[in-house]
């Protein structure tokens, strides 16, 4: 890939992806061919696939060993927009033999400069999970039991759907799930990111908010 102004995600008041719980924060993010330099961006793409239409890369963190984040990324170029999938998940990765940049940490501010402009709309989802003794849901006890079918089957429900009309720091929808021996709560939101100088533990941090507001730590 292309040359690539250094920089690295700065963490935000201490924030990162284990002390927030978070597993994955995923960007989707379609922009108007107009608006999007596709010929600069196929000349900054590893041969093999500078004639693509559909493809992907992983990157791997500037330190492989102790990184907060690797990410997977994945674009569609069709004849009216382009469509990226950019995941940040938890965890460093090792270089490949060929790795270069844009690292991890460079990814989206590596990706601002084909776009015509500064920022764009994405739809984040985001994934946290929790210890099962960590938590609890503020509104219902989880699991329910029920029974099911003719035959009056046993069964948990074991999660709840929330919408958010008001859309607090973008988030629209909340799943609260209790599998043992963990939580796992899932949001999706829409927020406008901001290419250069990007770190996604600004959106992580706003949407970890919401996490508050739907379940608690469990009183000892």
């Amino acid at each position: 890939m292309s040359e690539v102004a250094e920089s690295k995600s700065a963490i935000v008041e201490g924030v990162t992806f284990k002390s927030l719980h978070c597993e994955e924060m995923s960007y989707r993010i379609s922009v108007s061919r107009d608006k999007f330099n596709v010929d600069k961006f196929r000349s900054g793409l590893m041969p093999k696939g500078q004639m693509k239409d559909r493809y992907g890369t992983v990157c791997a963190p500037l330190d492989p060993k102790t990184a907060d984040y690797h990410v997977h990324a994945d674009w569609l170029i069709d004849k009216d927009e382009v469509n990226f999938t950019i995941d940040f998940e938890s965890g460093p990765k090792e270089h490949e033999k060929d790795e270069r940049e844009p690292y991890a940490e460079q990814f989206m501010e590596w990706l601002g400069q084909f776009f015509v402009h500064e920022s764009a709309h994405a739809h984040i989802h985001a994934d946290f999970v929790y210890p099962i003794e960590a938590r609890q849901s503020k509104f219902i006890a989880l699991p329910l039991k029920t029974t099911i079918g003719p035959k009056g089957d046993e069964a948990e429900i074991n999660g709840i759907s929330l919408t958010l009309p008001s859309k607090p720091e973008g988030v629209l929808s909340v799943w609260v799930m209790r599998w043992k021996p963990r939580w796992r709560i899932q949001l999706a939101a829409n927020r406008r990111v901001t290419f250069k100088g990007f770190t996604p533990y600004e959106d992580m941090r706003a949407i970890a908010s919401i996490v508050e507001m739907v379940t608690e730590e469990t009183k000892s």
